[in-house]
């Protein structure tokens, strides 16, 4: 014997109450295989998928630069105090007389300072970037890149040096964290 089926336990009735974890006719769906934007499980990424906080790896580019930029500081001071203590040397009487020394004092202490102009040309460039990551923007990004390289060069002509060796790594680092996904959306973001 067969009982008729109760009104809200009637599978084929739109109207009846569906068991909790099946959804229903008219109800959406909970998770139909498409790609959450905005607003679930990550509290970084705002209501159509554009980050609100700086991604991690994005922080970490941003640390490099500043470290690049504090320690071209450090090399331009440096190359700055040799430059002059080179040129004190050409202040020695026993020097005045020997025209080939006088030459190559002044050819020292000229790429010496050259040397340390460069080196605070990296530190600004560095340092400015840097700070510009907060309010994002493609030019940074493609700043940062072309920046990273150039550092990344330099430090490969003078790899003899462990300092280089740390430049060109953390070049490398913030050439890839930057061109990943979340740097690119970082960077791409709406600003307001």
């Amino acid at each position: 014997m067969s009982y008729p089926s109760q009104p809200g336990q009637d599978p084929n009735n739109p109207y009846a109450q569906q068991p909790q974890g099946q959804p229903g006719y008219g109800s959406p769906q909970q998770d139909a295989g498409l790609p959450s934007y905005g607003g679930g499980a990550d509290p970084a990424y705002g209501a159509v998928g554009v980050p609100t906080t700086m991604p991690s790896p994005v922080k970490t580019s941003r640390i490099m630069l500043y470290v690049t930029g504090g320690l071209s500081v450090v090399g331009a001071v440096l190359m700055f105090i040799a430059a002059a203590a080179i040129g004190s040397i050409a202040d020695d009487p026993e020097l005045q007389g020997d025209a080939n020394l006088e030459m190559l004092n002044d050819l020292g202490t000229g790429l010496l300072a050259g040397m340390g102009v460069l080196y605070l040309a990296f530190a600004v460039a560095g340092i400015l970037l840097a700070a510009k990551f907060a309010k994002g923007g493609n030019g940074v990004r493609i700043g940062a890149i072309v920046y990273s390289a150039l550092v990344a060069l330099v430090g490969l002509l003078n790899i003899a040096s462990i300092v280089s060796l740390v430049f060109v790594v953390m070049a490398i680092l913030v050439i890839v964290f930057v061109s990943k996904a979340d740097g690119k959306a970082w960077f791409d973001r709406p600003r307001h």
